[in-house]
């Protein structure tokens, strides 16, 4: 039987073990669950493994080839043999440790704790019976060994993993809970009131609900919450039995529960203006309030501004380029923590478009001067990559422009733009507008609202069921020919 050496710890595994199998074992990440086809789940292998295939031929470069890196999805141990994973670290999100305002609210219990389940990081916040935050803590979502993506989560359950799924989740959050209480100096059995949130996906995950019905047309859950259940019956193990545990309703099979909840935290809908919600990630959700009336709608953009499917494309990790601007007419980068750039994250991929714009380096058809664009002397910028950022860009501006006609308004007449996910400040609201990915003047408008869904979650310990939506409608955007219409035309830089 093999000793491996993984990223410094040695263990025994059975000869022909895939590396990427070695990875899933230690929780690390694998961006596409360990199917082959991102060419992101980079080793460095020094020892006894299966040759060079000719996949990996095709998705390193010879670069990488020379200095012994292989794919783990690829590479198979045949003996003794030492690996160094290059595969990047999960960006950690900042969690809120705002107060809620409990004016009116009456709470039964003595602590509450509000979690986010998301799909790469779990964010949770403590707070006591006034409404103050005691404690705040983020994990990875351990389920991320999977796939960085919901699909592939439900594609591993499917295949009869679902347990081990709904497992990994749950002994997260019991650990969360214990963190947190040891942070606030309470016992974990003080916390007697939890909300969980998440997408739909998640909150099956979280309480072992089948998720087949979400991995095909019509795409619809068998599930979509708004109940309470208690700690018991959904595995959460450190606190007490009869814990009442409320997880907040999903719209849809794609608009979930984190949505809803990053609703409730802007207040969008007690105001008299009509005001956008983007959440601008892999699924694109977004939220339009106007004459009374919340149109939804989920649109699939793909994880390119995330980074999966981008050469250089990072998440937003310690080295991740973050900023880029023109400086004597060069480009100049600016990464997460100072020093080397090992990536390009998603509010650097869109400055760099609207870097090489401004240069006439790309065009508004969105084809690059040359085969590669040099970013820094190891990051570049491929024509290939810029496709992909086409596409999701098209795809997000694409619903808003659908959201917003199908309401019956103008660009003009939406008065708050509310940005969640994870850009964070980091995003340049005026080169999103500079490459289409905003309507022009939303840059004006816009406001960043964070760990909305955290902040949601969080109020709804105080104000229980206040997530009942009365009017909303979604937007079919799969069989929407404004959108189709639209998103042929958002397939250019302007």
């Amino acid at each position: 039987m093999p000793n491996v050496e993984l990223n410094g710890a040695v263990f025994p595994v059975e000869t022909d073990t895939l590396i990427s199998d070695c990875l899933k074992s230690a929780k690390m990440a694998l961006p596409c669950g360990g199917n082959g086809i991102c060419g992101k789940c980079k080793v460095v292998v020094m020892g006894n493994v299966s040759p060079l295939t000719n996949a990996e031929k095709d998705l390193l470069t010879q670069t990488e080839i020379d200095k012994g890196i292989r794919l783990a999805c690829y590479t198979h141990i045949l003996g003794d043999c030492t690996i160094q994973s290059l595969v990047a670290e999960v960006a950690q999100i900042q969690t809120s440790t705002h107060n809620v305002v409990t004016y009116g609210c009456t709470s039964s219990f003595r602590f509450g704790a509000a979690i986010d389940i998301g799909t790469t990081t779990v964010a949770a916040s403590l707070y006591d019976a006034a409404g103050r935050c005691l404690a705040t803590a983020t994990a990875v979502n351990p389920q991320i060994a999977h796939g960085m993506d919901v699909l592939s989560r439900v594609i591993a359950a499917v295949d009869g993993r679902g347990m081990e799924l709904s497992a990994e989740i749950r002994t997260c959050i019991g650990e969360i809970l214990h963190h947190l209480a040891e942070s606030a100096h309470i016992d974990v059995s003080h916390i007697d009131s939890v909300v969980v949130t998440g997408n739909t996906v998640m909150l099956c995950l979280f309480t072992a609900t089948a998720v087949e019905s979400l991995l095909k047309a019509p795409f619809s859950s068998s599930r979509y919450f708004g109940e309470i259940v208690t700690a018991s019956e959904c595995g959460v193990l450190a606190l007490a039995e009869n814990t009442p545990v409320y997880l907040p309703r999903c719209l849809d099979a794609f608009l979930g529960a984190d949505l809803v909840c990053a609703v409730l935290s802007t207040g969008m809908c007690n105001r008299e203006e009509s005001a956008l919600l983007v959440d601008i990630g892999t699924n694109g959700e977004m939220a339009l309030w106007h004459n009374n009336v919340l149109y939804v709608c989920s649109t699939a953009a793909g994880p390119a501004f995330e980074g999966v499917g981008v050469s250089c494309g990072t998440a937003a990790i310690k080295g991740a380029i973050e900023c880029v601007e023109v400086v004597n007419d060069s480009l100049f980068a600016y990464t997460i923590g100072g020093g080397l750039a090992t990536g390009i994250c998603g509010s650097g991929l869109i400055d760099i478009l609207a870097c090489l714009l401004s240069q006439e380096e790309l065009d508004t058809e969105g084809t690059l001067s040359m085969e590669s664009i040099r970013v820094t002397n190891s990051i570049h910028l491929t024509r290939s990559d810029v496709h992909s950022l086409m596409i999701a860009k098209s795809a997000i501006r694409s619903g808003i422009d659908t959201l917003i006609f199908r309401a019956g308004i103008t660009v003009e007449d939406v008065e708050h733009l509310y940005i969640a996910g994870g850009f964070g400040n980091t995003l340049n609201l005026h080169n999103a507008v500079q490459i289409g990915l905003l309507p022009n003047g939303f840059e004006y408008k816009a406001s960043f609202v964070g760990t909305a869904a955290l902040q949601g979650a969080a109020e709804l310990l105080f104000k229980p069921y206040s997530d009942s939506i009365l009017t909303w409608r979604k937007v079919e955007l799969a069989t929407d020919e404004f959108f189709a219409d639209a998103f042929i035309r958002n397939m250019r830089f302007k």
